[in-house]
């Protein structure tokens, strides 16, 4: 839920004050909880639904079968268009994750298992198998040298950050 667009919604449709309230609930409770008449409005712009693990995971194997290789947000928008497309309501489903980003829940996917798989394996696996060359940019990341190794604690985030800009 810490989505920045979710954010931008709840400031542009309820201010500034409501949107501090539901983000601070967030921060501390890990939930917000909108009033009755904060859904209603909310459900005139919205419809909403999730996907879990299982539906995911079966939804990339599905289509991975039939051809096209997707990632589990492109699964989620699956989700949505079963739910709510009906005859009236046209829908654009659109990829915005490649499948590389996701390689190890991919090769979940296609082995119906739940191990735990390390990227470049995966990557390499889900390639093989399907055929599939794994772009060059990406597999260039595996050799690059690491620029910036260095692990700040929250409380001494703003310290480091006017350091930073300092030098």
């Amino acid at each position: 839920l810490k989505s920045s667009n979710i954010e931008r919604v709840i400031f542009d449709l309820f201010g500034a004050k409501r949107t501090k309230e539901l983000m601070t609930s967030l921060n501390e409770n890990k939930y917000f909880k909108h009033t009755q008449d904060e859904l209603k409005v909310l459900k005139q712009y919205f419809s909403a639904t999730f996907s879990d693990n299982d539906y995911g995971l079966k939804t990339i194997k599905n289509f991975i079968d039939d051809g096209y290789l997707m990632d589990p947000h492109t699964a989620t928008c699956i989700k949505g268009y079963e739910e709510f497309c009906d005859s009236e309501t046209k829908m654009v489903i659109y990829s915005t994750a490649q499948w590389t980003k996701f390689s190890p829940t991919v090769l979940n996917a296609i082995n119906e298992d739940t191990k735990k798989y390390g990227d470049k394996e995966a990557l390499e696996t889900v390639a093989n198998r399907l055929n599939i060359q794994v772009p060059q940019s990406i597999n260039k990341l595996f050799d690059a040298k690491v620029l910036h190794d260095t692990i700040i604690d929250i409380p001494n985030l703003e310290q480091k950050i006017i350091k930073f800009l300092q030098i």
